[in-house]
C-alpha cells in the first residue's frame, strides 16, 4: 500500500530586517507607550486594508470535486461521511453527473457512481464512468468544474475472493488525475480470520488480514502493493486510524508540486497554497495533521512571515491585524459552526482577553481572570502594530492559542459545532497549564530574540515565524498520537 512517509516542509524564510523596540523597563512606561499608540491610531485609518489570504486564494465557488466510485454496498457513503463529516442522505443518485454539494460542509463536491458491478472492461457504466473522467478532467474546462480525485471503492472482502473487476485497473489507467483504490469493510475480513494463534499477540488477526490483501493484491494487479496507490478503511471504531492513512495517501498526490498526480513514493515540496490543495484541506475534517499543516503554510505565505519587521501589519491597529489572522485560521478548520459563532466579535474578544498579559511585561492574567472576563475587546488590541516585543507576543500567542482551542474543538465537533463545544474548549484552556506554558515560552523566546546578535545564516531564517511553527506542532498533536501529546 502506500505508505505516509513524512512531507518535507520548506525552511527558507525572508531576513530579519528592524530589531523592534525591546523590553520597556516597567509597567508603568509600558502603559505610556499604549496610551500614546492609541492616540496614533486615529491618523491611520485609510491605511491600506488587509485581506484573507484564504479568500484571495481560494474563490468562493470554488470547492473540491471529488468522484467516489464503486458498486453497491461498497461502502461510499459511509467512507464520505467520515472524512468529511457530512450528511450524507442526499447521496445515491444514479446519475453520476449530479453535484451533492452538502450544506455543512461548503469546500465539497461530490460525485457518485454505484458503476464496476460488472466485470465487463466494455460495460456500459465503466464507459460512463469513462466519460465524466475524460471530461471532467479535460484541461479546456476551469479549475473549479475540473475534478481533483477519484477513490474507488472496493470491499477488501471481494479482493481477496478476486472479485477485483476490470474497471479498477481502466480507473487507474487516468493519469491526470489522483487515485486511490480504498479496501473498504476491513473489520470483515479480520473477524474471518480463525483463531488458530493465540500466541500472535493483541493485532495478530489485524496483520494477517492485511497480509492477505496484500497477497491478492499482487495476485490481481501483477505487481508489488506498494506500487498500487491504495489503502484500507473501515468504519468500526476499532480501525478509526485507517482513515488518516488515506487521507495522507490522497494528500500526497494532490500536494506533490513536481509531479501531482504521479504514483511514485516521492514527496516534492508541499504547494499548498493553491485552490485545490487549500479546498482539500478545508473541506476534510479528520486527520488534524493535514489541516495544521495547511494553516501554517496559509500563515506563513504571507502575514506571519516578518512580524517582527512589520512588512504587512505596520501602523495597522492591532484589532485588524488579529482580525485578519483570526479569519485565515478558522477558515481553513471549515468546522460546521451554524452560528458563526468561531467568526463572532464576542469570540474574538474572549481570545484578545486570553493572551492580555503578554502586552505587559510580567506575565499578570489568571486562567480565572480571563474566564470572568467581559465582552468586550482587551485593550491591547487598539494599540498601533510597531513590531515592538509586546506587539509580537500578543500576535504570537493569539496565533497559538487560537489554533490550539480549534483543534480541541475539532477533536469533538468538527461535523457539527456548536458555540458551547467552543466554551467548553476555550474555558478548559484559559485554565490549563498548557496556556502558561505557552506564554512563559513565547516572553522567554521573544526576549532572547530581540537581543540576539544574529549571524549572516541566522538573519536568513525567521525566528519568530520558527517560534509560532514550533510551539504549534508541539501543543496540537497528530489523532493517533493525542494520548501522549500536550494538547489540554
Amino acid at each position: 500500500m502506500v505508505g505516509s512517509a513524512p512531507r518535507k516542509v520548506d525552511e527558507d524564510f525572508p531576513a530579519l530586517t528592524s530589531p523592534g523596540s525591546g523590553v520597556k523597563s516597567s509597567v508603568a512606561q509600558s502603559e505610556h507607550s499604549r496610551a500614546s499608540s492609541k492616540r496614533q491610531a486615529k491618523n491611520y485609518s485609510a491605511r491600506r486594508p488587509l485581506n484573507s489570504t484564504v479568500r484571495q486564494v481560494l474563490p468562493e465557488d470554488f470547492k473540491f470535486r471529488i468522484l467516489v466510485v464503486g458498486k453497491n454496498g461498497s461502502g461510499k457513503s459511509s467512507l464520505i461521511k467520515a472524512v468529511f463529516k457530512v450528511d450524507v442522505t442526499a447521496l445515491g443518485k444514479a446519475d453520476i453527473d449530479a453535484e451533492f454539494c452538502p450544506g455543512d460542509n461548503r469546500h465539497l463536491i461530490v460525485h457518485e457512481c454505484s458503476g464496476l458491478d460488472s466485470q465487463a472492461s466494455d460495460s456500459q457504466d465503466l464507459q460512463t464512468i469513462r466519460d465524466f473522467i475524460s471530461h471532467r478532467t479535460d484541461a479546456r474546462h476551469s479549475p473549479s468544474e475540473r475534478l481533483h480525485a477519484i477513490w474507488i471503492c472496493v470491499p477488501a472482502s471481494d479482493v481477496i475472493t478476486g472479485k477485483l473487476g476490470d474497471g479498477v485497473e481502466d480507473i487507474l489507467g487516468f493519469e491526470n488525475v489522483p487515485v486511490v483504490v480504498v479496501f473498504t469493510k476491513f473489520d470483515l475480513v479480520v473477524s474471518r480470520v480463525p483463531l488458530n494463534n493465540p500466541s500472535g499477540g493483541p493485532h495478530h488477526h489485524e496483520r494477517v488480514a492485511r497480509a492477505r490483501i496484500e497477497e491478492s493484491c499482487r495476485r490481481l494487479f501483477h505487481k508489488d502493493p506498494r506500487d498500487v496507490p491504495a489503502e484500507i478503511v473501515s468504519d468500526d471504531s476499532r480501525f478509526v486510524g485507517l482513515i488518516d492513512n488515506l487521507t495522507v495517501t490522497t494528500d500526497r498526490f494532490i500536494t506533490d508540486s513536481r509531479a501531482p498526480f504521479t504514483r511514485s513514493g516521492a514527496q516534492g515540496e508541499e504547494q499548498r497554497i493553491g485552490a485545490v490543495p487549500l479546498a482539500w484541506s478545508a473541506a476534510l475534517r479528520v486527520n488534524h495533521d493535514i489541516i495544521i499543516q495547511a494553516s501554517i503554510e496559509v500563515g506563513r505565505s504571507q502575514y506571519w512571515r516578518s512580524l517582527r519587521s512589520s512588512v504587512d501589519f505596520a501602523d495597522q491597529t492591532l484589532k485588524k491585524c488579529v482580525n485578519i489572522l483570526h479569519l485565515d485560521i478558522v477558515e481553513i478548520w471549515n468546522m460546521n459552526d451554524k452560528t458563526r459563532y468561531l467568526s463572532s466579535d464576542q469570540f474574538k474578544a474572549k481570545m484578545s482577553h486570553l493572551v492580555k498579559d503578554l502586552a505587559g511585561s510580567v506575565n499578570g492574567t489568571s486562567g480565572s481572570d480571563v474566564a470572568r472576563a467581559g465582552g468586550g475587546y482587551a485593550s491591547w488590541v487598539n494599540d498601533v502594530y510597531r513590531g515592538s516585543q509586546e506587539n509580537v507576543r500578543c500576535v504570537m500567542g493569539y496565533i497559538v492559542n487560537l489554533t490550539v482551542i480549534l483543534d480541541g474543538i475539532f477533536r469533538i465537533a468538527a461535523g457539527d459545532m456548536s458555540p458551547n463545544h467552543a466554551h467548553q474548549v476555550f474555558e478548559r484552556h484559559a485554565r490549563s497549564k498548557h496556556r502558561d506554558t505557552i506564554h512563559n515560552d513565547i516572553r522567554s523566546f521573544i526576549t532572547e530574540a530581540f537581543a540576539m546578535k544574529l549571524s549572516v545564516q541566522q538573519s536568513q531564517k525567521d525566528l519568530v515565524l520558527d517560534g509560532i511553527v514550533d510551539l504549534i506542532k508541539q501543543f496540537c498533536v497528530p489523532h493517533s498520537e493525542s494520548g501522549n501529546g500536550r494538547n489540554g
